[in-house]
C-alpha cells in the first residue's frame, strides 16, 4: 500500500453527523455496519462528490457523510489547509474498506519523520468500491 504526500486547502464538508457506537474490540464488524448504515441513508441525497469524514469530538466518535458543493446540510465539518497522506484503495464492502483503512494508519505509523496530525480523515468516494482516503500529517524536522 502506497501513499502520496499532498497539500490540500481547507474545504468544508456538508452533510449528516451521526455519533458512532465504539463496539467492543472483537467485533469491529459494528462500526463498520453503522458507517454503512449512514452511507445508505444519505446516498440518494448524495449523487455526486459523495465524502464521509471521521472524526473523534469531545471523546466520542463521529461519522458525517456529505459533500463540499451543497451547503444546506444540518452538519459541517472543516478540514484545515495543510500536509495529508493520501492513499487510493479500492475495495470490496464496508468492512475490507475499514481494514485498509487500518492498514493506511498502520503504515503511516512506521514512517520515522511523519506524524499523524489529527484526529479525523476523510473518505473521497470515486466510486462504490473505489475512495481516495485522506490523512493529515506533520513531516518531523
Amino acid at each position: 500500500m502506497t501513499y502520496t504526500l499532498i497539500t490540500r486547502d481547507a474545504q468544508t464538508i456538508y452533510g449528516w453527523s451521526a455519533e458512532l457506537v465504539t463496539p467492543s474490540r472483537t467485533n469491529l464488524a459494528e462500526l463498520s455496519q453503522q458507517k454503512q448504515a449512514l452511507l445508505d441513508e444519505y446516498q440518494t441525497e448524495l449523487t455526486d462528490g459523495l465524502m464521509a469524514v471521521n472524526s473523534n469530538q469531545d471523546g466520542q466518535q463521529h461519522y458525517l457523510v456529505g459533500q463540499a458543493r451543497v451547503t444546506k446540510r444540518p452538519s459541517t465539518f472543516t478540514l484545515p489547509a495543510g500536509q495529508y497522506a493520501q492513499f487510493d484503495l479500492a475495495f470490496t464492502d464496508r468492512i475490507n474498506l475499514d481494514q485498509l483503512i487500518g492498514r493506511s494508519y498502520g503504515e503511516l505509523a512506521q514512517v520515522t519523520d511523519l506524524q499523524i496530525a489529527g484526529n479525523f480523515n476523510l473518505e473521497a468516494f470515486v466510486n462504490q468500491h473505489q475512495v481516495q482516503f485522506f490523512v493529515p500529517v506533520h513531516m518531523l524536522q
